[in-house]
C-alpha cells in the first residue's frame, strides 16, 4: 500500500487496520488546527476540540463517499463543530462570520500581494525570524474570525476557493470579498507593528 494514498488507507482503516488511522491524523492535524484554533477563542478548550473532531472523523469515515477531497471532508467537519461549539456558547464570534447586506455586495476579490515575510536589508537571525512570525501571527489572531480563518486556509494550507467554499458553505465571491478585506486589514496592522520596515515587496 502506498502510504501517500488517502483512498487505499481508509480501505485498509475500513477492513480493520484502524492503526493506519494514525496516518491520517498526522497528516491533517494541521489543517483541523488551524480551523479550530482561528474559530474557538478559549484556548483551554482546543485541544480537546481537535480530539473530538478527528473522533468524528474516525466515526464517520466510512460515510466518506470518495467524491471530494479528503481534506475538504475532514474540513468541513472541523468547521462544522466549532461552529456548533460557537452556537451553544452563543459567541459572538459566530455572528461576526457573516458580513451585513452591503458588505455582501462588495465581494470583487480585489488582489492585494500577500507575504508573510518581511524583507530587511540584514539576514534575520533565528530569534529575530522567531520574534517576527510571532508578531505577524499576533496580527493575524486580532483580525475578526472570518478572515483569520479564509486567510489561514488560503495561504498557509494552500486551499482553493472551492475548497474552502465547501468547507465553510461560504460563496467563493464572499470568500474573495474575506480575503480582500482580511488582507488590507493585515496590511495596516503589519505596517503599524514593523514601522519602518519593508513588508509588502
Amino acid at each position: 500500500m502506498q502510504v501517500g494514498n488517502d483512498n487505499l488507507i481508509i480501505e485498509e482503516i475500513l477492513s480493520g487496520k484502524t492503526d493506519l488511522f494514525r496516518i491520517l491524523i498526522d497528516r491533517y492535524q494541521r489543517l483541523v488546527a488551524h480551523i479550530v484554533f482561528r474559530l474557538i477563542p478559549n484556548p483551554t478548550d482546543r485541544e480537546e476540540m481537535c480530539q473530538e473532531i478527528f473522533i468524528k472523523v474516525y466515526q464517520h469515515l466510512a460515510t466518506f463517499k470518495f467524491n471530494s477531497k479528503l481534506s475538504t471532508w475532514i474540513g468541513r467537519i472541523a468547521f462544522n463543530t466549532c461552529m456548533n461549539q460557537l452556537r451553544k456558547e452563543k459567541n459572538s464570534l459566530f455572528a461576526d462570520l457573516y458580513f451585513s447586506d452591503d458588505e455582501k455586495k462588495d465581494q470583487s476579490g480585489g488582489e492585494i500581494q500577500f507575504h508573510s515575510q518581511i524583507t530587511q536589508s540584514q539576514p534575520d537571525t533565528a530569534s529575530e525570524k522567531a520574534d517576527r512570525n510571532h508578531k505577524i501571527q499576533e496580527c493575524i489572531a486580532q483580525l475578526p474570525s472570518p478572515y483569520r480563518l479564509i486567510l489561514t486556509m488560503f495561504h498557509l494550507d494552500e486551499l482553493s476557493y472551492q475548497e474552502i467554499a465547501e468547507i465553510t458553505g461560504l460563496t467563493e465571491g464572499t470568500i474573495k470579498s474575506h480575503l480582500f478585506r482580511g488582507r488590507k486589514l493585515l496590511k495596516e496592522k503589519l505596517v503599524f507593528e514593523f514601522k519602518g520596515e519593508e513588508i509588502w515587496t
